[in-house]
């Protein structure tokens, strides 16, 4: 390959052209720079592997670090970096992580943090690392970066789809996923995998749709959605659940066709009133709801009436707010709630049963107990700043698809952390880093800066040999 194989273009061409450049980077380059182009092409199948993979087996981990070593070639003599720009949504984004970093260094100097705790957060930073190296791949071109996001989403959806109606048609979806060897380790985190790449695909499928009806995408788009969704459904966890509305919004919107709003209401009815019957956990965990609801209302015993399961939620987040009011601004320190828990006087109700939970089953409060103000309002700039940039691509651009999925994966991730703390599993953090890390790279800016003046090391070390 030329020094300039990996030249920075700003076009937006179709992301169908990703096909063909994958196959002309593997094909085309001059004899000796052959291996850096099989490097990156297993790069690319490996890192697709591994994200197709998550939630399924511990593989996918050995897959994702193959993936970051047979880059380091194309980042070494391939990547031009003085063509490289960034923009300003992707700039914030890396100074919220990088001050939570510095927080968690903090609480960890001071002998009030764990190590381990660190694990998790660097994957949301290794996420935007990613973004980089594939935009730099994709020859600085959004249209096939965002088109790789979409690959990985379908990827994902298919197997977690697979294994959930499989799982979930069996019997209980819950426990059978629970005690798959190898899998997640956690219904709710494959729940959530599944529903955020699911989501990606829907949002993506229906804004491929133009406002002439075409029969044929739109009834490819319903059959994607009804098995989507009713595999969705057969994970049967309420934090999912709950992102089903906000994605069937935004699909709505995606959809250019006349009725999309009541059509998209009408699939879904459908698709839940079957899964309904067919799952007896569909039917335990809506009449749940229902009962936690009421209790959570009407009762004055502080919901002494719900399930176990909401009832200790509901005691977590009434000892979180107790918690928070001890170190407001900068917390107890990251993966101290156990501990601050154990310490808390008087005890909460029901104390032996919350002692054995680690985190308090809701990210925000999560946030504030550990890491203060100072950590939450971290965490929300990172939510927030791939939301902006979906609002700026739907409102300035003509691509909406787009623009509403940087909006999905922040929001449904938003809704997750209501219930659960999503960042105590490192493959969902890991998820949420790749996504939203990728799609900040892949979303239009209006100023794109300049942080790199000098050439790319293989431009580098071409022109001393000339100059010799």
């Amino acid at each position: 390959m030329s020094p300039n194989t990996l030249a920075a273009t700003n076009t937006n061409s179709n992301p169908g052209s990703l096909w063909p450049w994958l196959k002309s980077f593997l094909l085309v380059g001059e004899p000796r720079w052959r291996f850096n182009a099989v490097c990156g092409y297993l790069c690319i199948l490996s890192f697709a592997t591994g994200v197709m993979l998550m939630g399924v087996t511990k593989l996918s981990g050995v897959f994702y670090m193959l993936a970051m070593v047979l880059g380091i070639p194309i980042l070494l003599l391939e990547v031009d970096w003085s063509r490289m720009r960034v923009g300003r949504n992707v700039l914030i984004f890396a100074a919220c992580f990088l001050a939570m970093i510095g927080l968690y260094a903090g609480h960890l100097f001071l002998g009030n943090g764990k190590l381990s705790n660190f694990d998790t957060i660097i994957r949301v930073g290794a996420g935007l690392l990613n973004g980089l190296f594939f935009f730099a791949v994709f020859r600085y071109r959004r249209a096939p970066l965002f088109g790789f996001v979409i690959l990985l989403a379908l990827l994902n959806t298919a197997l977690l789809s697979a294994f959930a109606l499989f799982d979930g048609l069996s019997g209980n979806a819950l426990e059978s996923i629970r005690g798959r060897v190898g899998g997640s380790g956690n219904a709710i985190a494959y729940s959530e995998l599944l529903a955020t790449s699911f989501g990606i695909c829907v949002i993506y499928f229906a804004g491929r749709i133009g406002r002439k009806l075409e029969w044929r995408r739109l009834l490819v788009l319903a059959a994607f959605f009804l098995v989507g969704v009713f595999a969705v459904l057969m994970t049967g966890t309420r934090g999912t659940l709950f992102a089903l509305p906000p994605l069937l919004v935004l699909a709505a919107l995606a959809l250019r066709i006349r009725h999309a709003v009541p059509l998209s209401i009408a699939a879904f009815v459908l698709v839940a009133g079957f899964a309904m019957v067919v799952s007896p956990n569909i039917q335990k965990r809506s009449l749940e709801t229902v009962t936690d609801i009421t209790g959570l209302v009407g009762n004055e015993d502080g919901g002494s009436a719900m399930s176990l399961s909401s009832r200790m939620r509901f005691r977590l987040w009434t000892a979180s707010i107790e918690l928070s009011g001890d170190n407001l601004l900068l917390g107890r320190g990251q993966g101290m709630f156990q501990e601050s828990l154990r310490q808390m006087e008087p005890p909460p109700p029901e104390a032996e049963k919350l002692y054995v939970f680690n985190q308090a089953h809701n990210q925000f409060l999560n946030f504030l107990v550990e890491t203060g103000l100072v950590g939450l309002i971290l965490f929300l700039g990172m939510l927030i700043v791939p939301m902006a940039a979906g609002i700026y691509t739907l409102r300035r651009t003509p691509h909406r698809e787009r623009g509403l999925i940087m909006i999905w994966v922040p929001v449904s991730y938003g809704i997750y952390g209501l219930t659960q703390a999503f960042f105590s599993h490192g493959v969902t953090s890991l998820q949420f880093g790749i996504y939203a890390g990728m799609l900040l790279w892949a979303a239009p800016d209006p100023k794109m800066l300049a942080i790199w003046p000098r050439r790319g090391f293989r431009s580098a070390v071409a022109a001393h040999r000339s100059s010799l």
